[in-house]
């Protein structure tokens, strides 16, 4: 199952945006204006394979931005804002291969 929310100039993710959608596997918020991973929102969507969260405001990854998301294998982040990473950013999501 895929979900989009491109385009749509979204400032934020309610964190129950997505408990009805425990089934999505590709998630698209691409094109708006996110300045932090929902990460409240993420935590129900626990069959995650993919996430676009390309050309938003997304500052930085903190070792919280990601929550537990064991089947997420790709991350898009191009044109953002990024401008610190930390070490343990990706630590939620072990099955990540692309990014």
């Amino acid at each position: 199952m895929c979900r989009s929310a491109e385009d749509n100039g979204l400032a934020e993710l309610d964190a129950t945006a997505l408990e009805e959608a425990r089934a999505v596997r590709v998630l698209r918020l691409a094109r708006n204006r996110l300045r932090a991973v929902p990460t409240a929102a993420l935590a129900s969507a626990v069959r995650l394979q993919a996430l676009n969260l390309a050309d938003n405001q997304i500052s930085e990854l903190t070792s919280t931005s990601l929550p537990p998301l064991p089947a997420l294998h790709t991350l898009i982040l191009k044109r953002n804002r990024i401008t610190h990473i930390d070490e343990r950013a990706f630590a939620s999501v072990p099955a990540l291969r692309v990014l």
